[in-house]
């Protein structure tokens, strides 16, 4: 039980982990997009920023084999991507979360052909999308190779042999009367009962760790790269910072999901 217990605890941890990341790929894309790309081509910018806003949120409905906004994917992807190419291209995806990904490379192309960035910003930019690549693959990953079945099933069974000949063994020693045997063997069978089912809970990490928050951090991160852009490093005298766009989403309330 204790092994069980420890092998769903740090898948748990893995998948949290795996998660967490993707809030740091999607914010140092949306850095490397606003400070390379904006200048150049500001509409190009502006539509990766939006499919990076979309990418935590896919993510965690594709690991969660749910759907957003009520059962419709198609309200969130519509509303972050309102020209009706981008929201189908999405849309018909098996892999949403893939298809933003594949989205990101065809713009690093463009830019590419266009003679829009140097080496290194191609190199930096598409080391990112490799690593948003790569949490995708980690959770799948995670979800797709769960606990042996034959090992979970192993366990239940010496756990219930176990629960089964405890008050026999307890009864003969003679060392409690009965009511002391029935609490002891409540007691005994609630706490193993309880960690047995915690541990079925935590093989699939991604159906209970909270993941709005996580996700909402990752697209207010992507707006703050674009709407709170650091002043000119060459900028003189006392001027106040004056934010591309006042963000009105720094706020507490809850988010669309």
């Amino acid at each position: 039980l204790a092994l069980r217990t420890n092998q769903g605890m740090s898948r748990l941890l893995e998948g949290r982990m795996a998660f967490g990341k993707v809030v740091l790929y999607t914010r140092d894309m949306a850095s490397m997009v606003s400070n390379f790309i904006y200048d150049k081509d500001p509409q190009l910018a502006l539509k990766l920023a939006r499919h990076l806003a979309t990418f935590s949120w896919l993510l965690k409905n594709f690991l969660r084999g749910t759907k957003a906004s009520g059962g419709k994917d198609e309200d969130l992807i519509r509303t972050m991507l309102p020209t009706p190419a981008d929201a189908d291209y999405i849309l018909r995806q098996r892999k949403m979360p893939v298809a933003v990904v594949m989205r990101l490379r065809q713009a690093l192309a463009h830019c590419t052909h266009k003679h829009l960035l140097s080496t290194a910003e191609e190199i930096a930019i598409d080391h990112t999308i490799s690593a948003m690549d790569l949490a995708i693959m980690t959770t799948e990953r995670i979800i797709a190779s769960p606990i042996p079945p034959l090992f979970t099933t192993h366990a239940g069974r010496l756990m219930c042999f176990y629960l089964l000949f405890l008050p026999l063994a307890l009864y003969g020693s003679g060392s409690m009367n009965k009511v002391g045997l029935f609490l002891t063997v409540g007691i005994v069978g609630y706490a193993m009962l309880g960690l047995d089912e915690l541990s079925h809970m935590m093989e699939q990490p991604f159906k209970v760790s909270p993941l709005f928050h996580l996700c909402k951090n990752s697209m207010n991160d992507v707006a703050d790269a674009f709407c709170l852009r650091p002043p000119a490093l060459d900028a003189r005298g006392n001027a106040p910072y004056v934010p591309a766009v006042e963000p009105t989403y720094h706020s507490d309330e809850e988010g669309f999901e």
